[in-house]
């Protein structure tokens, strides 16, 4: 099983270049799409207090997308908490934020063409996942996602919450109302490339011997 800890390792590398050790040990939320790539570090005393969360998730891809439209031409994003390092080939700069509105409000001003800021403002995302399965009780939802834990495949996807050091469950319950009745589904994976969630969709199908579909989120 290729864990979560090795997985997010590469991740801080990709995203910061650095080997700081402060960095090394976190708890939050990451994003990453074309040029951009946002972590945010939580509180992390006894446990990690975030969670999977289909409403967080949906809202990171409308400010990632957002963001990675709105940087300067040959420039890239970098952040870690506060301040985000926007690079380029002739200067870094810090952008001071606190939430990921804030970020894109100071990377717009790096900007020069007003058309392409308002254009990005108003970029929207659509986030796809694989469903595994959908059980009316939790138990049996709970037995599929660790059946689906114990799988060697990778998640490709643009977003990850939780605790580094960690291995995080790659296997989702979420709780939907379907036709008036309370399902618990389990879920893999944010794409914001549905190539790319259909990808991990036939390796699952594969691997666990069910079957599987792309959704949106």
């Amino acid at each position: 099983m290729r864990l979560r800890l090795l997985v997010m390792v590469v991740l801080v590398s990709t995203f910061l270049g650095s080997t700081n050790e402060a960095k090394a040990c976190w708890c939050g939320y990451s994003a990453h799409v074309g040029r951009a790539a946002v972590t945010e570090p939580m509180p992390n005393n006894d446990s990690c207090p975030v969670a999977w969360d289909p409403s967080v998730i949906r809202e990171w891809a409308t400010w990632i997308v957002r963001l990675d439209e709105v940087l300067p031409a040959g420039a890239s994003l970098e952040a870690f908490g506060t301040p985000a390092v926007v690079k380029s080939a002739s200067e870094q700069l810090d952008v001071d934020w606190q939430d990921l509105p804030g970020l894109f409000d100071g990377v717009a001003k790096l900007q020069s063409d007003s058309a392409r800021v308002e254009r990005a403002r108003a970029m929207n995302a659509q986030v796809y996942t694989v469903q595994i399965f959908a059980s009316a009780t939790s138990a049996g939802a709970a037995r599929i996602a660790e059946r689906a834990n114990e799988a060697e495949v990778e998640d490709d996807g643009f977003f990850f919450a939780g605790d580094v050091p960690a291995t995080n469950p790659m296997a989702h319950v979420i709780e939907e109302t379907v036709r008036g009745r309370r399902m618990h589904k389990v879920l893999i994976g944010a794409f914001l490339d549905r190539p790319a969630a259909l990808r991990t969709s036939h390796t699952l199908a594969r691997n666990l011997g069910i079957p599987t579909f792309v959704r949106a989120l």
